[in-house]
């Protein structure tokens, strides 16, 4: 447990760093689910060509109305919208499964994820803490981070999200 917050506070750190040196990036953090949705928000009304999302699908935060109606607003403006997700395969959310029917949103399983990650256009990125599968918040220690404006984190991530999404059903 240790090693992990150790981990996040130096994200954090480097974060703050090199936010200084570019102009517009922004580092926050959000330590319950309900500070992420604001966050989760903003990135998917603020996308213009990509959103890649590696989740559990925790039903306390993607069923919210605000959240699926940014993520279907986001794919109605051309977005391409994929989703990766842990858990039971059973798990999507019917709005989810509605957008995906519909060929507005990809969505793929993976059995396991080792962290949970949104970036968007290749620039901003929102990383949780690894936890268990529906219980962000639920333990000491649980932390999403987001990282406006840091291309060089959002591509890392966004290559790490595509190896993941070529090896999943």
């Amino acid at each position: 447990m240790p090693f992990v917050l150790i981990v996040v506070l130096l994200g954090i750190v480097i974060g703050i760093i090199i936010g200084y040196l570019g102009r517009n990036a922004d580092v926050s953090a959000d330590f319950r689910i309900e500070e992420g949705h604001k966050e989760f928000v903003y990135l998917l009304r603020h996308a213009r060509r990509s959103v890649c999302i590696a989740t559990d699908f925790d039903r306390r935060f993607f069923t919210d109305p605000l959240i699926i109606e940014a993520i279907r607003e986001a794919a109605e403006a051309g977005v391409e919208i994929r989703i990766l997700y842990e858990g039971r395969r059973d798990k999507v959310p019917k709005e989810y499964r509605e957008l995906k029917r519909e060929g507005r949103i990809k969505i793929r399983y993976a059995e396991k994820l080792p962290r949970h990650v949104m970036v968007v256009d290749n620039l901003h990125v929102r990383i949780e803490r690894p936890h268990p599968v529906d219980k962000f918040g639920e333990t000491k220690g649980d932390i999403g981070i987001v990282f406006k404006a840091f291309p060089m984190l959002a591509e890392s991530q966004r290559k790490w999200f595509d190896e993941l999404w070529r090896r999943s059903s």
